[in-house]
């Protein structure tokens, strides 16, 4: 279930950005990069992500 969420949010950041909206695509990948961090609690889950 949350891997499908995580790719959901995935795919809408990489819309944002085709679109050039930068400021959207940050603000999705903050909330991406929260909830992994909460759902894993590492770090290095975040940046692997993407």
């Amino acid at each position: 279930m949350m891997e499908n969420i995580f790719r959901a949010y995935r795919e809408l950041t990489m819309v944002k950005l085709k679109e050039g909206n930068i400021g959207a695509a940050s603000e999705i990948f903050q909330v991406v990069a929260f909830l992994k961090f909460k759902k894993n609690g590492f770090l290095e889950d975040i940046v692997n992500y993407y």
